[in-house]
């Protein structure tokens, strides 16, 4: 048993540990009995093509980070035959995460802004209004901090709208 095949063999014995576990998995693979799922799991030979593990996947309920270190494993098997297709929708093999698979996923930090001070956010204004020849009144100023709670982006957002409404 080649080395790969040996780490998802001892996954899949970790997985199926309860006999309700692998009574499903057995059921899956279409075993009327135990014994041979016991045999594969006991020697690793044949090896699990890709359907049968995500057909074992399915049967457990595996969240998505088990079921893709079981797939990994399995690439990782020199005896399973590559030209054998997937009859699983690409979409279900590999399903979008988008807040786990950003590409900027822990390289940028999070940066948390404070509000700005009431000297801050009128200078803020202040510097965003010259040269467009436009003022705001000491009451839109004022409704303006209210509003955003001199947070700078909801400062900036709710100054904007201010301006587009007169222009």
């Amino acid at each position: 048993m080649t080395q790969a095949n040996q780490a998802l063999v001892v996954a899949l014995r970790r997985l199926v540990a309860t006999e309700e576990a692998e009574a499903a998995v057995c059921q899956q693979l279409g075993y009327s009995e135990r014994a041979p799922l016991a045999a594969r799991l006991a020697c690793g030979l044949p090896p699990f093509t890709r359907e049968e593990l995500e057909g074992i996947c399915a049967a457990l309920q595996l969240d998505a980070a088990t079921r893709n270190e079981l797939l990994r494993l399995r690439g990782d098997l020199l005896l399973v035959q590559p030209d054998q297709p997937s009859s699983v929708d690409l979409k279900e093999l590999f399903p979008e995460q988008p807040l786990e698979t950003s590409p900027l996923h822990n390289i940028c930090s999070s940066l948390d802004v404070p509000p700005f001070s009431r000297s801050e956010a009128r200078e803020f204004l202040a510097s965003r209004l010259t040269g467009t020849g436009v003022a705001f009144s000491e009451d839109e100023i004022a409704d303006l901090l209210e509003n955003s709670g001199r947070h700078p982006a909801r400062l900036q957002q709710a100054a904007a709208a201010l301006y587009a409404s007169r222009y």
